[in-house]
């Protein structure tokens, strides 16, 4: 959540540019049909390993980066095709901020909205929770607001959440400019790629599709309920890590160095602050009765996020008050093979 956007007479921050337009709903705006202006743009790419990310952009345009590390949400880079303040015909900023709690994207959306109704002027025009950025379910905001007595300006704002981080994207620029560049924005956003997962986690360079294959068996149980991953909404998800073939007890990794998490990120599922977080937003929590716990090859590890799995890995997560002999029996259902690990 950004506070900064159109300061009036201070210079935009540095930020950075990460999203993916294709999948993003704008209603309620008539984008051009105009794609004359994509002809002769030549777009480059602008790499930050620091924060796992990639983008392609205008190779005319110029950008920012952020100074100030510190800061959170920090403000990555700021892509901008003019250095005028006072004519904001379409820029782009990528924020990263750290999540404080155990918030769902339907939570941090909410929050965010509330937060932009203290703006003067501000009108929502949509929202959507069906989004995609990066290859992980992502939301969309569409909003205008006063950027002075006469002029007001409309953001769209892309966002998903990785882990403890939630990565966001803004398009903003005065109303009568802002449907300008929108297909630079589609080009912009489409190009958003992650290359690691981010900044104070692994800094492991995501292999691209297609350069590994692994498999693993995994389960996912919540208060004596096992998630059914063979329904359609999670099937193949991502060409990185995926379930497939309309079974959801296999998890196939088709590229190297990624984690379990980003699975379940693609699925707009997360594992943070001891909770693991539904697509739906439903949360479980560890607390006085009831804990979440992870069980690799049928020994409990602390974490299971930042995991790459291997083939014939077995994985459970596990979300109750269940006694060893239950859990025990838990692992052999999920794989035989490890029947000798839990000796009666």
């Amino acid at each position: 959540m950004s506070l900064y956007f159109f300061i009036i007479g201070v210079s935009l921050v540095v930020l950075a540019l990460l999203l993916t337009l294709g999948s993003v709903k704008i209603e309620a705006v008539q984008l051009t049909s105009d794609q004359s202006i994509m002809k002769n743009i030549q777009f480059v790419i602008y790499e930050n390993p620091t924060y796992g990310f990639r983008i392609d952009f205008p190779k005319l345009w110029e950008f920012e980066v952020a100074e100030n590390g510190s800061a959170n949400p920090v403000q990555v880079v700021y892509f901008y095709s003019s250095p005028n303040d006072e004519n904001l015909s379409g820029d782009f900023t990528v924020d990263v901020e750290k999540l404080r709690g155990e918030y769902s994207i339907q939570d941090y959306v909410a929050d965010t909205v509330d937060q932009y109704r203290s703006h003067e002027g501000f009108k929502l025009i949509s929202y959507s929770l069906n989004n995609t950025l990066g290859g992980l379910r992502a939301y969309s905001i569409l909003y205008n607001q006063n950027y002075n007595s006469t002029v007001n300006l409309t953001t769209l704002e892309v966002g998903t959440i990785r882990g403890n981080l939630v990565y966001f994207i803004e398009y903003y620029a005065f109303d009568k400019e802002f449907n300008q560049n929108i297909p630079i924005a589609r080009k912009m956003i489409d190009s958003i790629g992650f290359i690691n997962s981010g900044y104070g986690q692994s800094n492991l360079t995501y292999g691209p599709p297609n350069s590994d294959h692994q498999h693993a068996s995994f389960a996912v149980v919540l208060n004596n309920s096992t998630i059914d991953f063979s329904q359609n909404k999670y099937q193949l998800r991502s060409p990185l890590i995926h379930v497939e073939n309309k079974e959801g007890k296999t998890l196939h990794r088709h590229a190297s160095n990624i984690p379990l998490i980003h699975f379940f990120n693609t699925l707009g599922m997360n594992i943070i602050d001891n909770c693991f977080v539904l697509d739906n937003g439903t949360k479980y929590c560890s607390n006085n009765k009831m804990k979440l716990t992870f069980y690799l090859n049928g020994q409990q590890v602390n974490s299971i996020n930042d995991y790459v799995v291997r083939n014939g890995d077995e994985i459970l997560i596990l979300y109750g008050n269940d006694s060893l002999p239950k859990i025990r029996d838990r692992l052999i259902m999920l794989n035989q093979a490890i029947k000798p690990l839990f000796p009666k």
